[in-house]
């Protein structure tokens, strides 16, 4: 909020915020009293009471403490007086048809002093004003301390220090240290002294909006927000705030300092799989971003050892390159991917760190018919590295938490009612909802032959048990 206390009919007035949208906002003012205002998780209180006699602007002013409606008052108030100032023109209109009809010598002098007043009378008749401020000025400093800005520390403060040692008696001032976040670093204050920069914002983005939010602008008050920074927006939009400032009638000015960037070149990104089985080989794509044309080494790091180290070449701008891994650990496949440049002026951004979840070997369950010989499928399994058990048709799992210890469920060859009741009941959840497998190998004992027709697994495989199109079968086929 830009104030905590606010007299009978005033606006609340409220900061723009980058992660919510003030205009949403709703606050009461018709009554005196302790009121609460939310915006997300931020709660703030205010106060509304009755403007005395001498801060009233015309508009409310309190007679007492009584239950009647203030504002409805003053909206009679204003029509009243509108209807007199009507009332004034009429009779000035009158007065000037009488004059001129009077007046024997043309007096241009008072006839536009008769139309100057007329047209005040109209003015205020439609309702213009002129707002009357205080005289004292409020500015509220913004420093960008960002990484890209941090350089200029000494100069944004010696700034801060000129302007600080010449603010007029009376004025106030405030300073908002920034980079992704926002911090307060010197309240409201009229003392005309300056030390240095105390606070210390996150420093890896240059966030103006979240900045702006911050300044503290009493209502009703002149101000005006400086901004000292090297312009580099990486998060937020300024112009976001575009519409509170106006509204608000601040003023904003900035101060651009020019920053001499080396050549550097970081890790802008690694992208690998979010979950990883033991053995698996999979691809890591890594991005490079450089501002300057480079020979320079990838180097894969799993804690303290050194995994892998890859020579490229660097172009300026964007690079992108993909490696082949295959994973070492058992639960997490954790990394730090170091970018190393001969010239690189900056070190601090020259690494990245990714991880993935790894699983163990995903179970697989393989049920056999009743007179099935499954050697062979076993022998298939094992050569293809599977971790799987094999159980007969009586023999399967008949409940849902058992069939969940495998990823996977074959049937070879099984017929319908040599399966357990809750195995069928258990299995469409088990495929649908948990979004395991279910892999059906054919036979003279499964499918229609097998009676699944019109059955459960009719309904979670992708078949149908009835050929489609009977009806369109020729009656005599041709054998070449």
């Amino acid at each position: 909020m830009a104030n905590h206390v606010y007299a009978v009919g005033d606006r609340v007035v409220f900061h723009p915020q980058a992660d919510f949208d003030v205009n949403t906002l709703q606050a009461e003012t018709g009554q005196a009293g302790l009121y609460q205002v939310s915006a997300g998780e931020k709660t703030e209180h205010y106060v509304v009471r009755f403007a005395a006699e001498s801060q009233s602007d015309g508009r409310i002013t309190a007679s007492g403490t009584s239950g009647t409606d203030v504002s409805g008052s003053g909206l009679v108030k204003r029509q009243f007086r509108n209807v007199l100032l009507v009332l004034a023109l009429l009779l000035m209109a009158a007065e000037w048809i009488l004059y001129v009809r009077q007046s024997r010598s043309k007096s241009w002098f008072y006839r536009t002093v008769r139309a100057v007043c007329a047209l005040l009378v109209l003015l205020a008749v439609l309702g213009l004003s002129v707002n009357r401020h205080d005289g004292a000025q409020t500015t509220v400093f913004l420093v960008d301390i960002s990484n890209s800005n941090e350089q200029n520390l000494t100069a944004m403060e010696d700034c801060l220090n000129r302007a600080i040692e010449k603010m007029p008696q009376g004025n106030q001032y405030a300073i908002v240290t920034f980079g992704k976040n926002s911090v307060i670093d010197q309240f409201l204050t009229g003392e005309n002294r300056f030390t240095r920069i105390m606070s210390l914002p996150d420093k890896t983005a240059t966030n103006f909006e979240e900045a702006m939010s911050r300044a503290m602008i009493p209502s009703g008050s002149p101000g005006r927000i400086v901004l000292l920074t090297d312009g580099r927006q990486t998060k937020g939009e300024l112009a976001n705030t575009a519409s509170a400032l106006v509204s608000r009638q601040t003023e904003l000015l900035a101060v651009l300092y020019d920053v001499t960037q080396g050549q550097d070149a970081y890790v802008e990104n690694v992208e690998l799989p979010s979950y990883l089985y033991q053995g698996d080989a999979y691809n890591m794509t890594v991005t490079v971003e450089s501002n300057y044309e480079t020979d320079a080494q990838i180097q894969i790091w799993m804690g303290s050892i050194l995994t892998a180290g890859y020579d490229v070449h660097l172009s300026r701008g964007t690079n992108q390159f993909r490696f082949r891994q295959e994973v070492r650990g058992e639960s997490v496949e954790s990394f730090e991917v170091r970018v190393a440049a001969p010239g690189d002026t900056c070190r601090e951004n020259d690494s990245y760190h990714a991880y993935s979840v790894v699983d163990s070997l995903p179970k697989i369950l393989l049920v056999s018919g009743l007179n099935e010989d499954s050697s062979r499928f076993e022998e298939l399994l094992r050569s293809a590295g599977c971790n799987y058990s094999a159980v007969s048709a009586i023999n399967a799992p008949s409940t849902l938490d058992k069939m969940l210890e495998f990823k996977s469920i074959i049937l070879e060859n099984v017929y319908l009612s040599d399966l357990p009741e809750g195995f069928l009941a258990s299995v469409e959840t088990y495929v649908k909802d948990y979004g395991c497998g279910l892999v059906c190998c054919g036979g003279r004992e499964s499918f229609a032959l097998g009676g699944y027709k019109e059955s459960v697994l009719e309904t979670v495989l992708p078949v149908d048990m009835q050929l489609r199109g009977v009806n369109e079968a020729p009656a005599m086929a041709m054998v070449m």
